[in-house]
């Protein structure tokens, strides 16, 4: 007390009623906030509910229905060459990198051009003939990734331009 006395500050009997009194003011300003949020929770179960039981699935009531995406169809394994027709590719221009390393660049890479010119039932293969008169058999993979290749590239294709 005497301590309380020099420093001028009240005694703990006479704060405790201030303090008492602040506390009681922001617990009844929380509880109130509470109840507040207490009933839109209240009102948007209440809601939900009557939509469930109406429509019997809450996704319906909550997704538009231009939102909900139609079934897609399954997708084709890429690899597999009989979700195709192959002779569809048959005619087609495609290209491919060859390493053309050089002192000053070893990792260099040079495009050819060439026509894939028939198609192989028995082994599954293309069989393609580039401008230069070489040649190769691609399968399913080498093939798609040749025509991409070509489509990305056609305007450097100097046979079809001339």
């Amino acid at each position: 007390m005497a301590l309380y006395d020099e420093v001028g500050e009240e005694t703990k009997e006479e704060n405790k009623e201030d303090w008492v009194g602040v506390k009681r003011e922001a617990l009844t300003k929380s509880q109130a906030i509470l109840e507040g949020k207490n009933d839109k929770i209240k009102k948007r179960k209440i809601e939900l509910d009557a939509a469930k039981e109406k429509d019997g699935s809450l996704i319906k009531t909550m997704c538009r229905e231009e939102e909900v995406r139609p079934n897609k169809r399954p997708k084709s394994d890429p690899k597999k060459a009989d979700d195709i027709d192959p002779l569809k590719f048959v005619g087609q221009r495609i290209a491919k990198y060859f390493d053309d390393p050089t002192p000053e660049d070893p990792n260099h890479q040079i495009i050819y051009f060439g026509t894939v010119d028939r198609y192989s039932k028995k082994t599954s293969l293309w069989h393609i003939k580039y401008d230069d008169d070489d040649e190769e058999e691609f399968d399913i993979g080498e093939i798609r990734t040749g025509v991409l290749l070509y489509s990305s590239n056609k305007d450097k294709d100097e046979a079809v331009a001339s």
